[in-house]
């Protein structure tokens, strides 16, 4: 009925590390896409998430809001530097490549592109907090003239935001650079352990980003 009903989600990805897989949320982004009008919010830190409490709150129809339990590490100083407008910010500016992340996984995002520069990669990131609708104009605006685009999210890839935003390139850019979707894989992880240790099994911690794409582009 496209009411004004906001779902707040806690939990996201592997936040609940150590109550085992049943307690994984690696697929809502994927199930909740499905859903007609239903607007899909991730915040990076806990400035972001205000705004988005409070953006959210004025908009009609429902929208789903992807939050973690145990906070974020702060990425921005103010909350003018959170485009709502457009539904994405770019934190850091890049020239040769760009990191598209959302909710916690764009803390780690930055750490990676700090990692590049010490190889001489110019890499910037991208906070993409509305991941439906995603602002195609201005995104495709953002990473036009760039070589490669890596999308990391915490969430499985079938369903996550990296194959929107594939579609979308490939369906609205004459010529779009090269994508990598770098996600949790096609199955369910059965290992228990801290968020950082199923991480590293699933190769998203820094480290394992960092060699996935210097090989990549080296290629």
């Amino acid at each position: 009925m496209d009411l004004p009903v906001k779902i707040v989600g806690t939990g996201a990805g592997f936040d609940y590390s150590t109550l085992g897989p049943t307690h994984h949320g690696t697929e809502d982004i994927a199930l909740m896409r499905a859903l007609p009008n239903l607007i899909i919010y991730s915040p990076s830190d806990n400035l972001s998430a205000s705004e988005i409490a409070r953006k959210s709150s004025q908009e009609h129809g429902p929208a789903y809001i992807r939050l973690d339990r145990t906070g974020y590490p702060p990425i921005y100083k103010d909350s003018g530097e959170i485009n709502m407008r457009a539904g994405f910010s770019v934190v850091k500016g890049g020239k040769d490549l760009c990191i598209i992340a959302s909710g916690n996984m764009v803390y780690t995002a930055l750490k990676v592109s700090e990692k590049l520069s010490e190889h001489s990669v110019d890499s910037g990131v991208i906070d993409l907090f509305k991941l439906k609708p995603i602002n195609a104009e201005k995104l495709i605006c953002a990473v036009k003239g760039l070589s490669h685009v890596v999308v990391l999210e915490e969430h499985c890839l079938s369903g996550g935001i990296g194959e929107n935003i594939a579609a979308l390139f490939l369906s609205q850019m004459e010529k779009f650079p090269r994508l990598k979707l770098l996600g949790i894989p096609d199955k369910y992880c059965a290992e228990y352990g801290g968020r950082d240790s199923l991480r590293k099994t699933c190769n998203l911690d820094a480290g394992s980003i960092l060699s996935t794409i210097l090989g990549w582009i080296k290629r």
